[in-house]
């Protein structure tokens, strides 16, 4: 539309919707979620290779390390990896995660998010949140297979979101309407579609490439990507390793940066976590923007 932009904020994006989609053949996804699990096991004290006073970065650093070399290496082998290897790295994986090494054996280090929120915790009945792994709730029917219950993140917030919104709109903008507001709603994203212009082999759309495209193009524009360490949903390291990806010219590298902070998907919603990110982006946008 003929806009230059000085800057661009991504909150925790998924840049590439594949990596959100997991399966038994791949293996990035897996190595992605990975570091974000093993931070939420250290925070809940549960980690056998760090404690809760473990500084995050340090968690998440060590992680990603394994979780990209020894762990990757078992994903991308399969059953040409040899058992004694297998064993060893899947003993060294639950150690991360603070889970039962029979489960990571079992899964072949595939351990889901779901899993992960549903089993690190399940001695005190408790369910970690997907959104934000800190987050916990009790667990309504622990002897049943699945978690039959909300999300504890979506569910302790919700309602203070929407009390906000609500008041937001209705007394500060003078909106009337008598249609509610929904934080998420499943029923919109259900109805979501495919677009069916598209081959049907053509990939799942992702955002990296024009982030790349706009980055060269527009050499002056300057990115932030944030995220928080806790979000199972759409992890940090998943926009580490895809910026790592990006080939980007020696000349505009400095131009792209990314922030991590305490918290998960909505990670300001911790106090300290919004006032760091507050103060970053009040710097970003006086780097951003040209002085006249």
């Amino acid at each position: 539309y003929g806009i230059g932009l000085n800057g661009v904020v991504l909150i925790s994006p998924a840049l590439e919707f594949p990596l959100l989609d997991s399966s038994d053949y791949d293996v990035l996804p897996w190595v992605d979620t990975f570091p974000s699990m093993a931070a939420a096991a250290a925070f809940h004290g549960r980690s056998g290779v760090f404690d809760a006073q473990s500084p995050v970065a340090d968690v998440a650093a060590n992680a990603a390390s394994f979780a990209s070399s020894d762990m990757a290496r078992a994903l991308v082998a399969g059953n040409g990896i040899a058992e004694r290897d297998l064993d060893r790295i899947s003993k060294r994986a639950a150690k991360f995660l603070g889970i039962d090494a029979a489960v990571v054996q079992r899964a072949a280090c595939r351990v889901t998010p779901r899993v992960f929120a549903r089993t690190l915790l399940a001695d005190e009945r408790r369910v970690c949140g997907l959104y934000d792994a800190t987050i916990t709730v009790s667990d309504p029917y622990p002897d049943r297979e699945t978690y039959e219950g909300p999300d504890p993140t979506l569910f302790g917030i919700e309602r203070v979101f929407t009390a906000g919104i609500n008041t937001q709109l209705r007394r500060a903008l003078k909106l009337e309407t008598e249609r509610d507001y929904h934080l998420l709603s499943l029923d919109v994203n259900r109805a979501w579609k495919v677009d069916h212009q598209r081959h049907a082999l053509e990939s799942q759309i992702g955002a990296t490439d024009d982030l790349r495209y706009g980055m060269t193009i527009n050499p002056h524009m300057k990115v932030l990507i944030a995220h928080g360490y806790f979000d199972l949903v759409t992890p940090f390291y998943s926009s580490e390793r895809l910026v790592n990806h990006m080939k980007l010219a020696p000349s505009i590298r400095s131009n792209l940066s990314t922030a991590y902070y305490g918290g998960g998907h909505m990670f300001y919603t911790w106090e300290s976590s919004r006032a760091a990110f507050f103060a970053r982006i009040k710097e970003f946008y006086a780097a951003s923007v040209q002085k006249t």
